[in-house]
């Protein structure tokens, strides 16, 4: 029954590492579709209560 636990944890763990992999490439192929595609200059825009802090 052990084996089978550490079989299955082993699973998860590798599953939940590609899904993480496979967020973090869909996040930089996106950010760099915008990058190319939209002309931003950051900040876009800053909330009022930034404005009074800052």
């Amino acid at each position: 029954m052990q084996d089978y636990y550490s079989l299955y944890t082993w699973a998860k763990d590798k599953q939940a590492h590609f899904e993480r992999e496979a967020a973090r490439q869909r996040l930089v192929r996106h950010s760099r579709y915008l990058s190319r595609h939209l002309r931003l200059s950051w900040p876009i825009a800053r909330r009022k209560d930034e404005r009074k802090a800052a």
